[in-house]
């Protein structure tokens, strides 16, 4: 079942967003089917260590390719393209016995850290999940991914943990109106 995750909804709460840094033009969207190689690729350039903090435990390219292509199936999936290439994502998998929970994931490659994307990525997951009527967002991660507990932190999660592993538990507030400017 897909669950409805509204791009356009996403634009008016501007989870979709171009700008400029030094590494070139950034862009944040929802991606579709059709950037299944892309998202691929960039969980491919994610070194062992990285790839064990994202999936819990340690993957290989097989894993990441059939996973690239089911990674759609119930879930949202924002990404950011640094000069056109995707080096981030923030993954809404929502709960097909709740449709007013979902789980969130992230990845961002290396050299793209400790830059604000990361931050920018789950702003733009958190507002993504408003929009799809969320009422209770968790992210699992390993004890040791303080990276991920310092963001989760920093957008009001509620962390817990239990057997090595983290818990981070948002809920989500209703939409919030658009307003817009005056010329």
């Amino acid at each position: 079942m897909q669950h409805p995750f509204p791009d356009d909804g996403l634009r008016r709460a501007g989870a979709i967003e171009t700008s400029a840094n030094p590494f070139g033009p950034v862009e944040i969207r929802l991606l579709v089917v059709a950037d299944a190689p892309a998202l691929r690729e960039h969980l491919q350039r994610l070194e062992p260590a990285c790839r064990r903090l994202r999936f819990g435990a340690p993957v290989n390219d097989i894993f990441i390719r059939n996973y690239a292509v089911k990674a759609f199936q119930g879930a949202g999936i924002v990404g950011i393209f640094v000069a056109g290439v995707l080096r981030g994502v923030a993954e809404l998998r929502f709960d097909p016995r709740d449709t007013g929970q979902a789980e969130g994931a992230f990845s961002l490659e290396k050299p793209y850290r400790r830059l604000g994307f990361g931050s920018r990525l789950f702003s733009s997951l958190l507002e993504s999940a408003r929009m799809a009527g969320v009422q209770r967002l968790l992210l699992h991660c390993l004890r040791e991914n303080v990276a991920m507990q310092r963001i989760a932190r920093a957008h009001a999660a509620e962390l817990s943990f239990e057997d090595g592993e983290t818990i981070a538990e948002i809920r989500p507030h209703a939409p919030r109106p658009v307003l817009s400017a005056a010329a």
